[in-house]
């Protein structure tokens, strides 16, 4: 109890001081504050992506999705942290795995996003993870085209 309040109390000193929004989300964490360690995780894994950084904001969003699924309501899995943000992270999430050439892991994330779509009844994140979904199959399309390709062709040169 006395580390979650110097914690909390160390998070409200740095969120004047506009530190990293990683060390944010860490203050966040041991504090209790799930809400607050999420939104912070975003804002990491955003910052990690605009830079490129791909398997840094994998690991980010993934530690945001496990914050997101293991703080969600007891009683009947739903969570606090707002829809838009966990479409965010879907979406996310599901295009650093598309940059990193995880199709599978990237389909799991936009079924993921279904999922979350429809128990909400949300027609816009529906139709955004149909989108998504239909995307990575068409680059598996691809991908397996190029094979064929690549498979006959060394097989013409032997």
């Amino acid at each position: 109890a006395r580390r979650r309040i110097f914690h909390q109390r160390a998070l409200d000193a740095l969120r004047a001081l506009s530190v990293p929004a990683a060390i944010l989300a860490y203050h966040a964490q041991a504090a209790g504050l799930m809400d607050a360690a999420f939104h912070y995780l975003l804002i990491a894994a955003d910052d990690a992506m605009r830079l490129f950084a791909i398997s840094d904001a994998i690991t980010i969003y993934e530690q945001a999705q496990q914050c997101m699924h293991e703080y969600s309501g007891e009683k009947d899995g739903q969570t606090n942290i707002s829809l838009s943000e966990q479409c965010h992270l879907y979406v996310q999430l599901g295009e650093a795995y598309e940059l990193n050439s995880e199709l599978e892991k990237a389909r799991t994330m936009y079924s993921e996003m279904l999922t979350c779509a429809k128990a909400h009844s949300d027609s816009e994140m529906e139709c955004a993870a149909l989108n998504r979904l239909a995307t990575v199959t068409a680059h598996d399309a691809v991908n397996a085209v190029n094979v064929a390709k690549a498979l006959q062709i060394a097989e013409s040169n032997n």
